[in-house]
C-alpha cells in the first residue's frame, strides 16, 4: 500500500513511521486534515482525543464527516 512512500524515503525510514505513536487532541477542521495526513504518511497507532459532536455551522471544515453525521461524536 505504501510502495511509492517507500521508494521516496527507504524501507528503514518506512519502518520507523509504521511504529510511530501519535497522539491528537481535537480533530475539527486542522486535527481531521492532520489526522488524514498522518495515516496517509503510514503512521498506524494514532490515538484520537475528542469530546465534541460535529455541528453544522462547522461541517465545511469538518474532513471526517458528511451532513449526515451532524450531532455525532467526533
Amino acid at each position: 500500500m505504501f510502495n511509492r512512500l517507500e521508494l521516496l524515503i527507504g524501507k528503514e525510514s518506512l519502518e520507523k513511521l509504521h511504529n510511530t505513536k501519535v497522539l491528537i487532541v481535537g480533530v475539527g477542521g486542522v486535527g481531521g486534515t492532520c489526522l488524514e495526513a498522518l495515516v496517509r504518511s503510514g503512521i498506524k497507532n494514532i490515538t484520537i482525543i475528542d469530546f465534541d459532536v460535529f455541528a453544522e455551522s462547522n461541517l465545511n471544515r469538518q474532513i471526517l464527516a458528511t451532513y449526515n453525521d451532524i450531532g455525532a461524536f467526533k
